[in-house]
């Protein structure tokens, strides 16, 4: 009985245990079915990473052929552009310059990187250029600047540069982009126009630009130093507000009327000063086209002292013509009497005659250079008729 009751509680011991290593068992198979799930989830996901890698993988190559295809077609456009495109370090050192640059500047195209851009510009002007460099900053990366630079050859050309700064993380510049120009022409037609201008304001002439219906435009300094209006208060009027002219005419029948009288050669005109002083010109006026517009230039000279001296001349003309009506009379009066005095002389006894004779003939000799300078003085006055007096 004892020996029955010792087996029934060893069996049920070791029941026990095999129903604990059971159970273990179970919990173990149902963290292998868990940890088998999770494994075959992190597969998936792996897997899903890896099509994703390999997708973005084939996306990233078509980007970066795209990439490389957009750069050559950039640089092609780069190249082909006429403007002179550079890239250069903060020390000025060249990293990239285009075609139309090498050209210009008479540089290798495989061998310009290293070159400075500071030994293309002229000595005079590299203070200016590092001053303009020290004007860029964060806030203002792009500044305009023209300078000129010396090529071989002692020629100065001149170029536009639009500089634009490249910045680090740190905001320190570490490269310059630049695209510029030849302006040499714009700048030869500019030093022209002021040289230009310059010669007209120094004119005595008066320079009077208008459009068609009559708007001064432009003057130069003549016109208000004879009228005494500014120029500012000339563009706000009227080219028919200074001209003495029937005041029912506008500019371009007043210009016909002109052409009409004159065909298209000088005549006379009253200006119209601020003080109301009449100013009597000679006008020449010529009509031209600019940029579709019909415009008129009128070029006066004021001929106040000329009308002077014209009545001065036609004065002295006047004295000239009594001057010798008076020596021709004169000569007739002296010459007559000498005759009848030498006819009177032949009484008297032959040395007296002799002798009164003598003065006679030197009285006649007088007479004759009286004679040949009347004539001489009809030479000059047919001359002066000619050169500088024309009789109405």
């Amino acid at each position: 009985m004892t020996r029955n009751y010792r087996l029934s509680k060893a069996l049920k011991e070791k029941i026990a245990t095999i129903s604990r290593e059971l159970e273990i068992n179970q919990q173990d198979q149902v963290e292998l079915t868990t940890k088998n799930i999770e494994i075959e989830v992190a597969y998936e996901e792996l897997t899903a990473i890896e099509n994703e890698i390999r997708s973005n993988y084939s996306l990233l190559e078509k980007k970066q052929a795209e990439l490389e295809i957009a750069q050559k077609q950039y640089r092609d456009v780069v190249e082909d552009q006429t403007e002179l495109i550079c890239r250069y370090k903060h020390n000025g050192e060249l990293l990239f310059a285009n075609m139309a640059f090498c050209r210009y500047f008479k540089i290798d195209s495989n061998h310009y990187k290293g070159i400075k851009v500071k030994e293309m510009i002229s000595q005079s002007e590299r203070n200016t250029r590092s001053a303009h460099y020290a004007s860029i900053t964060k806030e203002h990366p792009v500044k305009t600047i023209i300078h000129k630079s010396l090529f071989p050859g002692e020629e100065f050309r001149w170029q536009e540069w639009a500089d634009r700064a490249i910045f680090n993380e740190q905001d320190e510049i570490i490269e310059y982009q630049s695209v510029g120009r030849d302006i040499t022409e714009r700048v030869i037609m500019k030093e022209n126009l002021i040289q230009t201008r310059y010669s007209l304001d120094h004119m005595t002439d008066l320079m009077i630009w208008c459009r068609n219906d009559g708007t001064i435009i432009d003057t130069n300094s003549a016109v208000s130093n004879l009228l005494g209006f500014s120029q500012t208060e000339l563009f706000s009027m009227n080219i028919m507000e200074i001209i003495y002219a029937d005041c029912s005419l506008d500019m371009k029948r007043f210009a016909e009327q002109v052409h009409t009288k004159n065909g298209g050669g000088p005549f006379e005109k009253e200006l119209r000063a601020k003080d109301k002083t009449r100013i009597i010109v000679e006008v020449f006026m010529s009509a031209f086209k600019y940029h579709g517009h019909n415009l008129y230039l009128l070029c006066a000279r004021d001929i106040r002292t000329k009308k002077i001296d014209e009545a001065l001349i036609k004065q002295s003309f006047s004295q000239i013509e009594k001057n010798i009506e008076y020596f021709s009379i004169l000569n007739d009066q002296i010459r007559n009497p000498l005759t009848i005095l030498l006819t009177l002389a032949s009484d008297l006894d032959s040395d007296q005659f002799v002798e009164f004779e003598k003065h006679i003939h030197k009285i006649d000799e007088i007479v004759d250079k009286l004679d040949r300078g009347l004539v001489e003085s009809e030479k000059v006055r047919s001359f002066l008729r000619k050169h500088y007096w024309e009789e109405d």
